[in-house]
């Protein structure tokens, strides 16, 4: 198990230190590299969402998933004589890593480009999510009124390409009393590292959290749930893939 470089130690001592060593000519590597990991943790607490999702969005992902691509896009329009893309495996992503595989199914041979790209989505629903614009507490009570079976053990929300749950654990905490099971669902790849099935830590929610591995044109094994969700997912794919996820969706839909 890492230990943090924040364990026992002060800020204000933390920072005394730093101050001290600023001015120092030969700095042992030893404290050079704990207080440089100290000062990342401590970047890290104090940040926003925002600006977690700026530093992992615009850094780690925009230089090494992203750009190569902006970079190689005139090109690729130039072979595709500028036509919109209508397959997943021919677009830009596969002419920069050279390869037939769907970008997807690329990166999951590449953990650290998944991993930056599961913490930039992370922080991407973590500064915004799409609760924050539905006033789901008001409409949800009157909904579930016309429907005395409905309890905890029903499919109350799926979230379809829902990360690591950021969204769904939002949903819980702005709707605490709405029963029914919270389910998250993504590839197996990007569920690692998630918390295991259980209720919400935070508030009085009286809804369940669950990962479940999905693949989003397979048919959905979650039906009649109240409410399916997708953010950030039909954008990743050419009209044929997405009328197919949505026609999974509206069969599971009651």
């Amino acid at each position: 198990m890492e230990t943090s470089a924040l364990s026992g130690v002060k800020v204000t001592d933390m920072i005394a230190r730093m101050q001290s060593l600023s001015g120092a000519g030969d700095v042992p590597e030893d404290s050079r590299r704990v207080l440089l990991q100290a000062a990342k943790e401590l970047q890290h607490s104090l940040e926003t969402p925002k600006e977690t999702c700026d530093r992992l969005h615009y850094s780690t992902v925009s230089f090494t998933s992203g750009m190569p691509h902006v970079v190689d896009l005139p090109r690729f329009l130039a072979q595709t004589d500028y036509q919109n893309p209508t397959d997943s495996t021919r677009t830009v992503a596969q002419l920069t890593r050279s390869t037939s595989l769907h970008y997807f199914d690329w990166m999951k041979q590449k953990p650290e480009h998944f991993e930056a790209l599961n913490k930039a989505m992370a922080a991407n629903r973590m500064a915004k999510t799409g609760i924050d614009a539905f006033p789901f507490e008001d409409r949800l009570p009157d909904l579930f009124k016309k429907d005395q079976n409905f309890d905890s053990s029903s499919p109350l929300l799926v979230d379809i390409g829902g990360g690591r749950g950021q969204m769904s654990r939002a949903f819980s905490i702005r709707c605490p009393h709405v029963p029914g099971r919270i389910i998250f669902q993504d590839l197996p790849q990007a569920l690692t590292n998630v918390p295991s099935p259980a209720s919400s830590s935070e508030g009085s929610s009286s809804s369940s959290i669950e990962p479940m591995a999905h693949d989003l044109f397979q048919r959905q094994p979650i039906t009649g749930a109240r409410i399916y969700y997708l953010r950030h997912v039909l954008h990743d794919w050419p009209d044929k893939q997405a009328e197919l996820i949505l026609k999974n969706t509206v069969e599971a839909m009651r």
